[in-house]
């Protein structure tokens, strides 16, 4: 067992990235989700409008949470992008690109759940968000396992919170 997690962390470990790559990577992911989230103003008007507010999780976990996964996902981004997989950049750039097709559905969720109260909408797009998310997962997977399995990890949370979606939906 030992052996088989040196390798798996031996084998990661080789693979070389620039550093200032994973840094605009986390920033810019970051500061993505930072505006979307303030530029919809507060989520308190339309959970207290649609009396959703009971059906949600606290909203300041959800920040904490979404701040988190927005520094993660930023640095998986920029780890993959600044990396130079040797007979991968197939892998590279196709997974970067569904990466930022998920970005922009991640980013389009909060307005639309939030600011327009559009619930199917923002239902859909949690769906595609999970759906370039896979794709994103598996592409990563190839290059290093590490940073594919931290996306398929968030996968997991997005189904968490298309459930929550659905129960809003369903709600209303």
């Amino acid at each position: 067992m030992r052996s088989k997690r040196n390798k798996l962390l031996a084998s990661c470990c080789k693979l070389k990235t620039d550093g200032k790559t994973v840094i605009a990577g986390t920033v810019s992911v970051l500061i993505a989700g930072l505006l979307s989230r303030f530029l919809s103003g507060s989520p308190i008007y339309i959970l207290r409008f649609t009396g959703l507010w009971h059906k949600v999780p606290p909203l300041w976990f959800f920040s904490l949470i979404w701040t988190l996964w927005y520094i993660l996902l930023g640095f998986c981004f920029g780890f993959i992008l600044g990396s130079r997989p040797i007979g991968k950049d197939v892998f590279k750039y196709k997974g970067s690109l569904w990466f930022v097709i998920m970005m922009i559905f991640n980013i389009v969720w909060y307005p639309l759940f939030f600011k327009a109260g559009a619930f199917f909408l923002a239902l859909v797009d949690a769906g595609l968000i999970i759906f370039f998310a896979l794709l994103t997962a598996f592409e990563y997977y190839k290059i290093h396992k590490i940073v594919g399995c931290l996306i398929f990890i968030h996968i997991f949370w997005l189904v968490w919170c298309l459930g929550i979606n659905l129960r809003v939906f369903f709600s209303i």
